[in-house]
Order: structure tokens, then sequence, then C-alpha cells
């Protein structure tokens, strides 16, 4: 696997890389799991910001009237 380091094994150089493989899925998994999307405490755009999207506090008053007539 490594002209440097013909001292190991090829069966040793095996295990080794399937431990680590195994891990990194293990940690993979772990992470999956934790749901890091679900449990981010940063509230959803539309919550936050009223309708129009602040359309009219930026100086764009024929979009903020145009998006209130749809409403």
């Amino acid at each position: 696997m490594d002209a440097d380091a013909a001292f190991v094994p090829l069966s040793t150089a095996l295990w080794a890389s399937s431990i680590m493989f195994s891990f990194l899925i293990g940690l993979f998994g772990l992470v999956v799991l934790s749901d890091p999307v679900g449990s981010n405490p940063v509230a959803v755009r539309s919550t936050v910001i009223p309708y129009g999207g602040l359309n009219r506090e930026r100086g764009f008053a024929e979009a903020a009237s145009e998006d209130d007539e749809e409403d």
C-alpha cells in the first residue's frame, strides 16, 4: 500500500484502514442521528421579517405597494 512503510504487512494495513473507515462511518451516523439542522435555534426568515420582505423600509415603495395589494 505504501512504498515508505514496506515493513507493515498488508493484513495490518487493511485492518487499520477498516478500523479507520468504521470510525468515520460511525461518526457520520452519529452526526446524522443528532439532526444538526433540526436543532438549529435560528428562526426561519419568513417568521422574523414581516410581509413584503421589508421593501418599504428599504425604500422600494413600488414593490411594497404591489405586495400589499396581493395580500
